[in-house]
């Protein structure tokens, strides 16, 4: 009878395992202590080269000087940029998604059956993200860079990432981009929860306040009322909450976003209209 390559290894992987339990079991029945393994040299291992502030894991080859998670996150980068899975890193993955089919399914079918451990590896996930090392100093260079941007740099972001001019409410179905609130911390400038499914308190208060000035009938044509130029898009208190300044109607004015976030509660302070109005 003639076996394939893999049947004789299947064969010879056995007949070892054979081979050792009856050693093992010759040696207990002759009181002949178990052979202790060999101790390594502890090694010295340099941090992570990427500041992640853990010992670095691999100390030759292409991953030199990485620890495993970042080695799994250079290769998942590596597999998105080949257009493939980060997960198994051979299927395309969904259009509009970051994986496959078969890996979000399994994915969703392990988070179903082990809650708990998917609860701490998201929990560690967020806290190692925001710990400090070089990600959390990246995200603050992200986020702070974000946060600089003009008007017409945000548009021009929304007008590259959202060219159908909808995008997808993390609740919900896609919706235009007017029913978004703005965020300036975000890539495309929105928040990434429609008006509608945004119940923040902040949110609450602005549809209120927006109410409450439409009925007025003051809409200023459309623009703030601080910068005059840019469209108006939150409702600002004149005199600032934090100092004393209440919700009434004669304390509430429109604003665009980029003079509404600027401003603080700075009673003085006046828009650099160079900085994002219209030349």
């Amino acid at each position: 009878m003639n076996e394939t390559a893999d049947e004789r290894k299947r064969r010879q992987t056995r007949e070892r395992v054979r081979q050792y339990r009856e050693r093992s079991a010759a040696r207990i029945a002759a009181g002949t202590p178990q052979l202790a393994a060999p101790q390594r040299e502890p090694v010295d291992r340099p941090s992570c080269v990427n500041g992640c502030d853990r010992p670095a894991h691999y100390l030759a080859g292409k991953h030199a000087g990485l620890c495993d998670p970042c080695r799994q996150k250079v290769k998942r980068a590596t597999a998105r940029a080949a257009g493939l899975c980060p997960i198994c890193k051979a299927r395309p993955p969904v259009p509009g998604a970051a994986t496959c089919d078969p890996c979000r399914a399994k994915v969703a079918t392990w988070k179903a059956a082990n809650p708990e451990r998917a609860l701490a590896n998201a929990t560690a996930n967020a806290r190692r993200r925001t710990a400090s090392g070089a990600n959390a100093a990246n995200t603050r260079r992200v986020m702070d860079r974000r946060r600089a941007r003009t008007a017409e740099q945000i548009t021009a972001d929304q007008a590259r990432l959202r060219p159908d001019g909808t995008k997808k409410c993390r609740r919900g179905e896609r919706r235009p981009l007017a029913e978004f609130s703005i965020n300036r911390t975000t890539a495309d400038g929105l928040n990434n929860l429609c008006r509608d499914h945004d119940d923040s308190r902040y949110v609450r208060t602005l549809k209120a306040h927006t109410a409450a000035l439409a009925d007025e009938g003051t809409d200023h044509n459309g623009l703030c009322e601080i910068c005059e130029t840019a469209p108006a898009e939150h409702v600002d208190h004149i005199t600032p909450t934090s100092l004393g300044g209440t919700d009434d109607i004669d304390n509430l004015r429109w604003a665009c976003a980029a003079c509404n976030t600027s401003r603080g509660n700075d009673t003085t302070w006046q828009p650099p209209y160079t900085a994002w109005s219209t030349p």
